[in-house]
């Protein structure tokens, strides 16, 4: 059927960018217009705003199309576009928000759930429900540019980062006056450290996320933390470490071989490097055995600020100590290994810090030294085992 040109409603079009229409005008003037564009009952464009555009450009009047009874505008004009040229991350989260507003109508009550629109609407758009969420949060923080850094790149999981480190920035300038702390909280390691009055700690033992993919021998994942910690974070972590303890003290990081460069380099920048202390676990780390080496040993780097001496003057580079059977934590590490290093580097009633206080082991063999402790840890969830723990080692 024929239709004037100019009573064709183009509405609010997902796609902004209509590309370079020359080649198309130049192929409908050789040979035709081979695919009439599509609009509904109401005359709204479901298809073709290339060719729309194209033939208005060109001078036509009438044109031919196809009128079809589609009430999802939407989709048609996803299947559209989809095949011919992608859309950009936001174009895609403004067609996710433009389909909540009638998935209520297709679903059941039953079927209401946001999670069940989020993975029905991730579906159809081709994307994660995981990079959705992300890619949302981007586009609601409202910074250009880290939406148009996304969209530029098509890669999510950085802007996401940016905006992430970025929000941490924000929080750290509003944290409180540094002041004296103790015992448990419940949040991310440099804002709280940012709130702890210089010098206030004898020992620091730290255990950050170096997870690095390995896979397990029956090819599945072990690691259980969001990512590999930024460097960047890492290095600003290290320096509120190093502002917080006291002159003359010790810190204590463990590290896995594939990141001991990079963190030793932070590490040695502020702090003067001793050793590089071996723990034997007398267990082996889950790998894929048909191309590694099994893992039976993990890396603990010794520095000091200042000359505090070893409480124990003959303590060897080599630990062995069991690992933890039935961990609450991936990483969880075994208290006597802890209260080894602790009785080493501190004395009764002195300040020890964890930062990555994961299930509590350092704080847990602290307070069994007669030591007092600041631990840190951003899970909600292991910060309630933290408490338990605690609760139930004073009972005993």
């Amino acid at each position: 059927m024929k239709y004037q040109i100019d009573e064709i409603k183009v509405e609010n079009r997902f796609r902004k960018d209509l590309g370079d229409l020359e080649p198309l005008k130049k192929s409908i003037m050789d040979i035709g217009l081979l695919h009439p564009v599509v609009i509904n009952q109401d005359g709204v464009l479901v298809a073709g705003e290339r060719r729309l555009e194209a033939l208005k450009q060109m001078g036509f009047k009438e044109i031919p199309v196809n009128q079809i009874d589609l009430n999802e505008v939407i989709k048609g004009e996803y299947d559209e576009n989809a095949v011919r040229m992608d859309f950009s991350v936001s174009e895609r989260v403004a067609i996710y928000k433009a389909m909540e507003s009638f998935q209520g109508q297709l679903l059941s009550d039953s079927d209401r759930s946001n999670t069940f629109k989020r993975e029905r609407a991730a579906k159809f758009l081709g994307i994660s429900t995981d990079t959705l969420s992300k890619a949302n949060q981007v586009i609601a923080s409202g910074d250009d540019e880290l939406i148009e850094l996304m969209d530029k790149t098509g890669n999510v999981n950085v802007a996401y980062k940016k905006l992430r480190k970025k929000k941490l920035l924000e929080e750290i300038k509003e944290a409180k006056v540094p002041q004296e702390m103790k015992g448990l909280f419940c949040g991310n390691a440099l804002t709280e450290l940012n709130k702890m009055a210089n010098e206030s700690i004898d020992l620091c033992i730290i255990d950050p996320p170096y997870n690095i993919g390995f896979k397990s021998v029956r090819g599945a994942d072990t690691n259980d933390f969001d990512d590999v910690m930024d460097l960047d974070m890492f290095n600003s972590i290290i320096n509120e470490i190093y502002r917080v303890l006291k002159p003359n003290s010790h810190f204590y990081c463990f590290i896995g071989f594939q990141s001991y460069g990079d963190y030793k380099a932070l590490i040695e920048k502020v702090f003067d490097f001793r050793n590089c202390i071996i723990w034997v676990k007398n267990n082996h780390t889950p790998t894929n055995y048909d191309l590694n080496y099994a893992h039976k040993y993990e890396m603990i780097i010794f520095a000091t600020k200042g000359n505090r001496p070893l409480n124990n003057k003959l303590s060897p580079d080599v630990l062995e100590f069991d690992n933890v059977q039935g961990k609450i934590h991936n990483s969880e590490k075994p208290q006597d290994l802890i209260k080894y290093l602790i009785n080493n580097s501190s004395n009764e009633g002195e300040m020890v810090m964890d930062c990555f206080a994961g299930s509590g082991s350092t704080l847990l063999a602290a307070k069994d030294l007669k030591r007092n402790f600041i631990g840190i840890e951003i899970s909600e969830e292991f910060c309630d085992i933290i408490k338990k723990r605690l609760k139930d080692e004073a009972k005993s």
